[in-house]
């Protein structure tokens, strides 16, 4: 049959030529089916056809709005927004309620949400394959979640004061400047166990000890920041160093310290012992011992040296102070040498006092005595056995050579009224 098969005029056509259909309207030139007005499938309605769905107008299984204009293509598995063959926005629930995903979301590109007054909630499992843009308040987890995991690079890009990461309603974190973190004013971080550590060495640990890098003279570990070359570093093991403009000025060891340069000195100051010596193999002691009596006492007054009977060294000690109630001033030298070549007159061991020599200044008028006590140390003696000194007060002084030990300490003054004192050896003046 030739021409078109139409019932009602419009209301049924059918093109006996292409077999195109026309429902509503006359129009059969273009599509298989074209219906005009409003059409209603009370039962499944099934597309086999799957055409790939891309920014194309013609593309796509299924196409709803007007083509060459905006309009949605849909095929098997994708839902495609798009305006004259360009990609464009994708309203899902825009006049309101809620959009509900069965599993996983993902992303490929770029996701904004925007919240304007609303809410928008992501519940389950949500992947961002890129860049994830939330414009108002953010908030992750609620009342009833126990665990929030953000995996991965987390860039708080516009981070400051204005816009820190907060911590429940009152600490601030932020990007205070280029490469630094701040706190916010107030607040204040509580290391509660653990170290701090920079570069995997520990600065601050548990106990609250500091463990500063050694440093060195010109960059010290504790320096200040208008002073950065003057503060206290680690020299080496037991050594301490104090530098001054990136010189070293005091040094501390486990056996003393010492000054480099001028010391002065402000005030009243009390130095006990001075271990000094202006060569390497002679040490200075002045004042190296002193003993006071407030009393009547008995007995010769014995000062006993740190110096080996066999030690090979040289001594010239001085012995000086008063005696009140003698009315007298002592003050003598003994010139010893502490000889390992030479024994003792009472024990006969090796090591004497021997090629001594007395100057004595003083009135005492009293005894004078060097030998070896009974700790074979060098020792020195005035007065004897019966003596009677009522208020005395003497100082020592010692000049050691062939020697740079230091023999600042272990120095003692005590009364004896035994014969011979004890000693091992004994030389009288």
């Amino acid at each position: 049959m030739a021409g078109n098969f139409v019932v009602n005029t419009d209301k049924l056509v059918v093109s006996t030529t292409t077999g195109n259909t026309a429902i509503g309207t006359t129009d059969t030139s273009t599509y298989k089916l074209n219906v005009g007005g409003t059409g209603n499938f009370s039962g499944q309605t099934r597309i086999s056809l799957d055409n790939d769905v891309t920014t194309t107008d013609a593309t796509g299984s299924l196409i709803v709005g007007v083509q060459g204009a905006n309009n949605i293509g849909i095929d098997g598995n994708e839902i495609m927004a798009r305006n004259n063959g360009t990609a464009a926005t994708l309203y899902l629930q825009n006049e309101g309620g809620s959009i509900q995903t069965g599993a996983s979301f993902t992303q490929s590109g770029a996701t904004t949400f925007s919240t304007g007054t609303g809410t928008n909630t992501l519940n389950g499992a949500t992947t961002l394959a890129s860049t994830l843009q939330v414009n108002g308040n953010t908030t992750l987890g609620d009342a009833n979640t126990d665990t929030t995991t953000v995996r991965g690079l987390t860039t708080l890009s516009d981070s400051s004061s204005t816009y820190p990461l907060r911590f429940g309603a009152d600490v601030d974190l932020y990007r205070g400047a280029a490469d630094r973190l701040d706190l916010a004013t107030g607040d204040s971080l509580n290391l509660v166990s653990g170290n701090i550590q920079q570069n995997g060495t520990n600065r601050l640990t548990t106990a609250g000890l500091f463990q500063a890098a050694d440093g060195a003279v010109g960059g010290p570990s504790y320096s200040f920041s208008n002073s950065t070359n003057m503060g206290m570093y680690r020299i080496d093991a037991n050594n301490l160093g104090f530098s001054v403009g990136g010189t070293e000025r005091l040094r501390v060891t486990n056996t003393g310290a010492s000054v480099t340069g001028n010391l002065g000195v402000s005030g009243s100051t009390t130095l006990k012992t001075v271990n000094q010596g202006y060569s390497a193999n002679e040490r200075y002691y002045p004042n190296v011992i002193s003993y006071t009596q407030d009393a009547t006492v008995s007995g010769a007054w014995v000062i006993h040296t740190p110096i080996d009977r066999s030690s090979n060294h040289m001594s010239r000690i001085r012995v000086h102070g008063y005696l009140y109630g003698n009315s007298a001033n002592i003050d003598f030298y003994i010139t010893v040498y502490s000889y390992s070549g030479c024994n003792g007159n009472v024990d006969g061991l090796a090591g004497c006092a021997t090629n001594y020599g007395l100057e004595d200044l003083g009135n005492d008028g009293l005894s004078k005595y060097v030998g070896i006590d009974a700790n074979g140390k060098l020792t020195v003696a005035f007065g004897d056995t019966g003596t009677s000194i009522y208020f005395g007060r003497v100082s020592v002084d010692a000049w050691i050579t062939r020697t740079a030990v230091d023999y600042s300490s272990g120095w003692s003054i005590d009364l004896s009224t035994t014969a011979g004192f004890g000693w091992k050896d004994s030389r009288a003046h």
